[in-house]
């Protein structure tokens, strides 16, 4: 099933492993994985090559409860928002939310390991849609969510290290891969 690994939080198993981990610690005031308190969300994140999803363990703790023994609704819909939300910067556009809706499905408990898988639906115009969702890895879905996220210049944000280095890599409302 699942199981640690060194210096990591948990891999779930996957025929082809070909995840790219996204060093997050330069956002270190982010809501969700910036918080180092073990306690509350633990968060890792990695792009998928083979289809540039993003995918992220997690667990959630004892100070992410919500009704007694299960994670509340609003930490997972602060996770799905940051994951969904984190796949087009993964992907090299720098966007912010303008609308989530999240679906909670199945009670989280607390202290579980849980992957959460997002993707970009379409581009359309500045307008990036995502999905995603938080699962046990072997078909359960405890919350399912939908994004809509606005590309802006990166000259907007501030005291980004890759800024430079980010590229638009848009092409008639579609991702292309420039390798």
């Amino acid at each position: 099933m699942m199981k640690k690994i060194e210096n990591t939080l948990v891999i779930f198993p996957d025929p082809e492993l070909d995840f790219r981990p996204i060093n997050m610690s330069r956002y270190n005031h982010s809501f969700v994985s910036g918080d180092l308190e073990p306690e509350r969300i633990r968060i890792e994140y990695y792009l998928r090559q083979r289809d540039n999803h993003l995918i992220a363990h997690a667990c959630f703790g004892k100070k992410a409860e919500g009704p007694p023994g299960f994670a509340h609704g609003g930490s997972q819909a602060a996770v799905l928002d940051e994951a969904m939300g984190a796949t087009p910067w993964a992907n090299l556009l720098s966007v912010v939310a303008a609308e989530i809706h999240i679906q909670f499905k199945k009670m989280l408990p607390l202290q579980s390991y849980v992957r959460v898988e997002c993707r970009i639906n379409k581009i359309q115009g500045r307008k990036v849609f995502t999905s995603g969702e938080i699962s046990d890895g072997n078909g359960t879905i405890y919350s399912a969510g939908e994004g809509v996220y606005i590309i802006l210049p990166i000259e907007r944000f501030q005291n980004i290290p890759e800024a430079e280095q980010l590229k638009f890599r848009l092409n008639k409302g579609a991702l292309i891969d420039e390798s």
